[in-house]
């Protein structure tokens, strides 16, 4: 058996920070070429790294296979990446365990199998549809109703070259995946086998660069194949039996694959595309293609929508001809219909191209760092007349979450022409335009002289404004200094910080509500809300006085929800991440409610704001149109 030492030795640690403390059999280097690397960095974004210099990170860094898809392997076997592979997954926590090459420990088992006959490419198939956990290795099959029996100790079984001398060199699957995976019909590999497999990796990888040399010499060409369809085997039996006394899992247990082969059945409608001008292969499902054919007799050029209806498409239709010509690819379907597309749309349609709308870099700033900011603060005739100034205000808020227009008139009316040359005003049950002081008028913390700690607003509402307006436009006393926090900056740092936590708030509904009379407006979600495909923050809905009563989880679990609440409300409130300043009038301040977290503190005399909301499809329309997300 291999001693700690030596097994410590041939494992590393992962860099990205839900790992800390772990090490890894199965970990990849950041890559060598300079663009390639600059992706990796610019996915990860560990800041600590950008000083690092790529040589460094290249031979010196490590990223583990948690991080990484199943397609990012150039197949269910292999343990090598695709040349487009850019970690993707667990980035900032541990949530989306379930797409990656896992390497787990397990009991000594004995391991039997029954199954029925299949073939590899159809195995490779079936892992993929099932989303198995499986090691990227090659496995052996079984003769059609054979029984193979085997006691292995199940150790980490990424590198077979690690099981003892003692124990017969076959990797297989530990019970628990077996129990949780019964369509798996192999079961082991011999070190024979795992090294054969290498082998032929490594030349048919170099297969590959000679063809790409050669198609480099040649004209060049775009390739388009359709790839066979493929049906699961129909049944299987797995029979695992533990002698561990100490495990879970029973003394012997029959797992049973329901016979319906209509059930089972799998087809892998894909067109795959190598073009010589992109990035990579392209495998495109042929009823998504079918469905976005952009002919005039399925789309609309300009209303922008689609003329049918997505049963007007057969389920199972597929192309019966492939053409390229002047860079488009024309497909014969098999309902008759005839569509031609361009390239550069398929490619950008592309899950890997919808991981970020902003195609400017959000910039995360503190109370020292917002002062080295270009952010946008232009004066008030110019902002009228001059479009680009206009624009660095949009930018300026999608960048940072904040602008300033200066020079504005101190009155609701002027106020109002500032955000109506860019948006239009949401109204509210606050009115369009309002105006508050310390009078009375709402059921709000906002409408005193008192202290107001940072928050968001609207967390009682569907959908929270996307910007807010203020303009102080009368103050006769002291005090009532505003401040501002990057809530997306808070959020960097809580996740780093307790990657648990920052998950545990990014699940846990917590009700707002706002009450007066004749209003009641309530709703429930979140403190921090995920963007669905990146996992990225897209809002902070942080506001300590509006929630309501705390009955979304049980009492048995509230102790953790509070120190997590407490722990991300002691970050809001540290005076670092507090930008302090007072709003004159004459300052017209717009940011981002879904980002900037705005306070201020107690004040003295007549003090009186202007302001406004702004919804989130609004501004992000307009910085749409104006090229700056997509």
């Amino acid at each position: 058996m291999m001693s700690s030492d030596e097994k410590e030795k041939k494992t590393r640690f992962c860099v990205m920070p839900p790992c800390a403390g772990e090490r890894f059999n199965l970990v990849h280097k950041f890559p060598r070429e300079e663009d390639r690397m600059q992706e990796w960095l610019k996915a990860v974004d560990l800041p600590h790294l950008y000083d690092v210099s790529y040589a460094k990170l290249h031979s010196s860094y490590f990223i583990c296979s948690r991080h990484f898809r199943r397609i990012d392997y150039k197949n269910a076997l292999s343990r090598h990446l695709n040349k487009t592979a850019v970690p993707c997954l667990n980035l900032k926590a541990l949530d989306r365990m379930d797409e990656i090459l896992d390497t787990r420990v397990g009991n000594p088992v004995q391991v039997s199998c029954t199954v029925q006959p299949a073939d590899e490419r159809r195995h490779s198939q079936l892992v993929e549809e099932d989303n198995l956990e499986v090691h990227p290795v090659k496995y052996r099959k079984n003769n059609a109703g054979s029984r193979l029996d085997a006691t292995v100790e199940v150790v980490e079984t990424c590198d077979p070259e690690e099981l003892p001398d003692d124990v017969e060199k076959f990797i297989i699957m530990d019970e628990k995946q077996l129990a949780d995976h019964p369509t798996m019909e192999y079961c082991r590999l011999s070190l024979e086998d795992y090294h054969e497999h290498e082998k032929e990796t490594e030349e048919q990888e170099k297969k590959d660069g000679e063809r790409v040399d050669e198609q480099d010499d040649a004209e060049e060409s775009v390739i388009v194949y359709q790839q066979e369809e493929a049906k699961r085997s129909p049944s299987a039996d797995i029979i695992v039996t533990n002698d561990d006394p100490n495990s879970d899992i029973q003394d012997e247990a029959v797992l049973q694959i329901p016979a319906s082969e209509k059930e089972f059945e799998m087809s892998v409608d894909l067109l795959e595309i190598n073009h010589p001008g992109y990035k990579g292969k392209l495998q495109l499902d042929n009823i998504w293609l079918r469905d976005h054919c952009r002919c005039s007799e399925c789309y609309n050029s300009e209303t922008h929508q689609r003329k049918f209806n997505i049963l007007d498409i057969p389920l199972d239709v597929k192309p019966l001809e492939t053409e390229v010509q002047d860079e488009k690819l024309g497909i014969k379907w098999s309902d008759g219909h005839e569509s031609h597309y361009d390239f550069d749309f398929l490619y950008k349609a592309q899950l890997d191209n919808a991981s970020s709308t902003s195609l400017c870099q959000s910039v995360f700033w503190d109370q020292d760092s917002v002062h080295q900011l270009d952010y946008s603060r232009v004066n008030f005739n110019t902002f009228l007349t001059d479009d680009q100034v206009a624009k660095s205000v949009v930018k300026s808020l999608v960048e940072f979450g904040f602008a300033f227009i200066e020079k504005v008139p101190p009155n609701t009316n002027m106020t109002e022409a500032a955000i109506k040359r860019l948006f239009p005003i949401q109204k509210t049950f606050f009115g369009d335009m309002w105006t508050f002081s310390d009078e009375k008028d709402h059921s709000d913390t906002a409408y005193t002289k008192d202290y107001l700690g940072s928050h968001t607003d609207n967390t009682y509402w569907n959908d929270a404004a996307g910007l807010q307006v203020l303009h102080c436009i009368k103050h006769s006393g002291s005090g009532g200094e505003t401040f501002l926090v990057d809530g997306f900056k808070i959020l960097h740092d809580f996740e780093l910080k307790d990657p648990k936590a920052y998950n545990r708030l990014s699940t846990i509904n917590v009700p707002a509500e706002y009450i007066e009379s004749g209003t009641h407006y309530k709703y429930t979600a979140p403190i921090i809300r995920l963007d669905p495909i990146t996992r990225r923050p897209e809002q902070i809905r942080y506001n300590v006085y509006d929630r309501a009563v705390f009955n979304t989880i049980p009492q048995s679990e509230m102790q953790n929800f509070y120190r997590d609440f407490r722990s991300l409300a002691e970050e809001v409130n540290q005076e670092v991440n507090q930008w302090r300043f007072k709003l004159n009038p004459g300052t017209v301040m717009i940011f981002d409610n879904w980002r900037v977290l705005h306070g201020r503190e107690r004040y003295t005399g007549k003090r009186q704001i202007t302001g406004c909301y702004v919804a989130r499809c609004e501004f992000l329309n307009v910085a749409r149109v104006m090229g700056l997300i997509s």
